[in-house]
């Protein structure tokens, strides 16, 4: 193959990809059949009974809907300019095509300025849980996935990269599980895991305690958030100050 045909080849491909990536953010609604909007809130989903409900529960989703946005303006990151789109997957296909290929997630944010995507993994509305491919600590309660996901929107000004950029992965992440109030990992095992150094390097393990470390700065040190983002220390140093408290005091940060 001459390097003209090759050039020619990685430019398709490179277009293609591109195509790709604007088609999975910009049009993800084309591949919902329902629509839900409560002010700068959309939830898109398919037929019902995808969704493990009865074709007579549409009104009850509807409003759990509606009562799930008036949460999203207790966070205290809430900006009412951000137009937030929710896309609920009842498929693992679709949650892979749309996720980008990143496909063991339990959901994902994309943000341009103060338009926002969040794409949702198989959800189980009977249950209002959402199911991620990971063969352990794959299951999550559905209003935990769409608090955390919103926090990365409304937090972020620009880009969703950029929050890579201006906060370290471990108090963005802790931050977002924090407002969540839940995390992938049970609590038990991640207190026992953490308290006895036993080592674990799942995604799952490590969201877990970038969230211990947010909870004992906001709850152990009294740190408001915009405080916690200010702070100059590293995760090992608190990680480290939190293994000289008790159990029985750690735990309550979770309840």
């Amino acid at each position: 193959m001459n390097k003209c045909k090759k050039k020619l080849i990685e430019g398709i491909i490179l277009i293609l990809l591109v195509i790709y990536l604007i088609f999975s953010v910009f049009c993800c609604g084309i591949f919902f059949k329902n629509k839900y909007t409560n002010e700068n809130v959309s939830f898109y989903y398919n037929d019902i009974e995808n969704y493990n409900l009865n074709l007579s529960d549409k009104a009850s989703l509807d409003n759990y809907f509606y009562e799930l946005t008036n949460k999203l303006k207790a966070n205290p990151f809430y900006n009412p300019e951000k137009k937030i789109k929710i896309f609920i997957c009842d498929s693992y296909g679709l949650y892979t095509f749309l996720s980008n290929i990143i496909y063991k997630s339990i959901g994902q944010t994309r943000t341009f300025g103060n338009h926002n995507f969040i794409v949702i993994n198989k959800t189980d509305f009977s249950t209002k849980k959402v199911i991620s491919q990971n063969k352990t600590n794959n299951i999550r309660n559905f209003e935990s996935v769409v608090l955390h996901e919103s926090t990365h929107a409304f937090r972020t000004k620009i880009h969703s990269l950029f929050n890579r950029f201006s906060l370290p992965v471990w108090k963005e992440e802790g931050i977002c599980e924090s407002i969540a109030s839940e995390s992938s990992y049970k609590i038990e095992t991640g207190l026992q895991n953490f308290l006895s150094g036993k080592s674990d390097n799942s995604k799952s393990y490590k969201y877990f305690e970038y969230r211990l470390a947010v909870l004992y700065m906001k709850n152990y040190e009294q740190l408001s958030y915009e405080e916690i983002i200010k702070d100059k220390r590293n995760l090992s140093e608190i990680l480290n100050n939190i293994k000289q408290i008790p159990y029985k005091d750690i735990e309550i940060w979770f309840y």
